[in-house]
């Protein structure tokens, strides 16, 4: 299965990283996308990131509920894979992403 090989890479990247410095961590999981088949799909792999992050003493930040954004052209959020998922690929993207943003700082800095 891709998600697991993508959960040992993090783990391995993750490790090193924070051998190398002495700093908190803070792991913001992804934002919703297009790139997800489904809702469920985007919840284990969110999941998978989540789980990395804490084994390795980091602070996870769910950022599922500041990416309330339609990236597919009937509405949708999921499903429609695009050459660019990045938010600012998309009309109104721009928004989005300053909202999404905003919103994973405030929660880091309460």
């Amino acid at each position: 299965m891709k998600l697991k090989a993508v959960k040992g890479l993090h783990k391995q990247m993750l490790r090193v990283f924070l051998d190398e410095v002495e700093i908190d961590c803070y792991w913001v999981g992804p934002p919703r996308g297009p790139d997800y088949v489904d809702e469920a799909t985007y919840e284990l792999f969110n999941s998978y990131i989540q789980e990395v992050a804490e084994a390795n003493q980091c602070i996870y930040v769910d950022s599922s509920p500041y990416t309330e954004f339609a990236f597919c052209s009937n509405g949708d959020t999921f499903g429609c894979p695009s050459e660019n998922a990045h938010f600012t690929a998309h009309y109104g993207g721009s928004v989005a992403a300053e909202a999404w943003a905003d919103s994973v700082y405030n929660e880091i800095v309460s």
